[in-house]
């Protein structure tokens, strides 16, 4: 969903389906699983086999495969919209080489912020 009422496309020239970057814990258990065990006190908060970038992740003895690139143009501005869909597991996300500006979080406009990383936690979304 796009705004067209924008207040920060002045930010940025470029923003499509290629630039929102989901991220999401991966278990192998069942929820169910999980969940009886944590509820019962059997187990710890569950650790997740992997993580997923846009859907791709690697785990011991898995398949090395390609995770995602983002192809980017030297000079233009990207506006990213990072998804954490993870159950629990936090991420503290940066871009290498780069600060991010956040201009908007959880569907909120904010004064543009500059950051070298992003803590993020489950269920949030921002938009540098």
């Amino acid at each position: 969903i796009y705004d067209p009422e924008d207040p920060h496309k002045g930010l940025y020239d470029l923003e499509d389906r290629n630039t929102i970057i989901t991220l999401t814990d991966w278990y192998h258990e069942s929820a169910k699983k999980f969940g009886d065990d944590w509820i019962n006190d059997k187990t710890i908060e569950p650790i997740p086999d992997s993580t997923l970038f846009n859907g791709v992740g690697h785990y011991l003895g898995g398949p090395l495969t390609p995770y995602p690139v983002i192809n980017v143009v030297q000079g233009k501005r990207y506006r990213f919209r990072f998804v954490h869909m993870s159950a629990m597991v936090p991420f503290n996300l940066t871009v290498e080489g780069h600060n991010v500006t956040i201009i908007e979080a959880d569907g909120v406009n904010h004064r543009p912020y500059e950051m070298s990383s992003i803590g993020i936690s489950a269920g949030q979304r921002y938009w540098p």
